[in-house]
């Protein structure tokens, strides 16, 4: 199982595409949900998920990262 983002294909998203942009940098996103997770995740920092690791005092906005980390 391949993790991250996938290999360019032929079929490139124009701008016209990505019709949501944030209003903070120029992030443009097909779907306004890909804009709400990019401006909570990284613009509002919201970190409500924390390591469950004694010791460890990672935090993250996103519970798959969360998950990932802790495996």
């Amino acid at each position: 199982r391949v993790r991250g983002r996938r290999a360019p294909t032929k079929m490139e998203h124009s701008d016209a595409d990505r019709k949501f942009s944030c209003k903070v940098c120029a992030a443009c996103f097909k779907r306004p949900e890909h804009l709400k997770r990019h401006s909570k995740c990284l613009h509002e920092l919201q970190r409500a998920f924390a390591c469950p690791t004694v010791g460890c005092r990672k935090r993250f906005s996103r519970s798959d990262n969360q998950k990932c980390h802790t495996r």
